[in-house]
């Protein structure tokens, strides 16, 4: 199946091997150390297709593999894939760990990821690597409210160094930074209300997400939430623009 590299966090890079033709192995060493591979193919190339081949041929290649650890009590972890439709090599390292400030105080899950494009030798795109750098950080906290309740605090950032760092007044920017906060308040196992919303903070815009979900019983669960663009016509996000506003429902079941 699909091969992810780097654990998303909320909007992670998309650096997963096209899962037409995908395999796989996983070597453990330990409860958070080991390595992964994969290798698929990628469909058919222009050649494949002028020699009539009928199945994905090593022009079309992907490959890739990573390798987890513990660094000083944090879990990171290193990855790479080679895409050979797009002559790319994507390298990707990501940690995770977690800070206490005050003994007895409520700690924090933080984590954060790099990647970026590599192109191979010949490849057109000599600036990927600057171009396609991505760096990703995320704290988490979760407060205990009595019996079940909760209350689940995340602030995470994605950051594109070579996108604009100014507001370009025009609604298919790339911009340089994307907030995406949120909080969860669960005053039950099985029912949460929670406030997420993406920001683009260079134009002043974001997508405000309102949203709850009830898991009814064991194995059936209703979600229900909204979508609300906030910000000016010119903005990453706006109102009157398709799914500006939009409510949807949602319904699982796990078996």
């Amino acid at each position: 199946g699909p091969f992810a590299f780097v654990e998303p966090i909320l909007l992670a890079p998309d650096v997963r091997i096209d899962p037409d033709a995908a395999t796989g192995v996983f070597l453990g060493g330990g409860d958070a150390d080991g390595s992964e591979g994969a290798a698929g193919g990628a469909g058919s190339s222009s050649l494949d297709a002028t020699l009539g081949a009928a199945t994905p041929g090593v022009w079309n290649l992907s490959a890739g593999g990573r390798i987890q650890g513990q660094i000083a009590g944090i879990k990171s972890e290193a990855g790479y894939l080679y895409r050979g439709r797009e002559q790319l090599h994507t390298v990707s390292a990501s940690a995770q760990g977690h800070l206490r400030l005050f003994p007895g105080g409520v700690g924090s899950d933080l984590s954060a990821s790099v990647t970026t494009d590599l192109p191979a030798p010949g490849a057109e795109q000599r600036d990927a690597a600057r171009e396609n750098l991505a760096v990703s950080a995320g704290l988490l906290q979760i407060h205990r409210l009595g019996g079940d309740a909760t209350l689940s605090l995340r602030l995470e950032s994605l950051w594109r160094p070579a996108a604009s760092w100014s507001d370009q007044r025009d609604p298919a920017a790339v911009y340089a930074a994307t907030l995406f906060p949120e909080v969860i308040w669960s005053p039950a196992q099985n029912a949460s209300l929670f406030l997420r919303s993406i920001v683009s903070p260079i134009d002043g815009s974001a997508m405000i997400i309102p949203g709850g979900s009830w898991n009814i019983f064991q194995d059936f669960t209703m979600s229900l939430f909204a979508f609300v663009a906030a910000g000016e016509s010119s903005d990453v996000f706006h109102p009157n623009r398709p799914g500006g506003a939009t409510v949807q429902t949602t319904f699982s079941f796990v078996y």
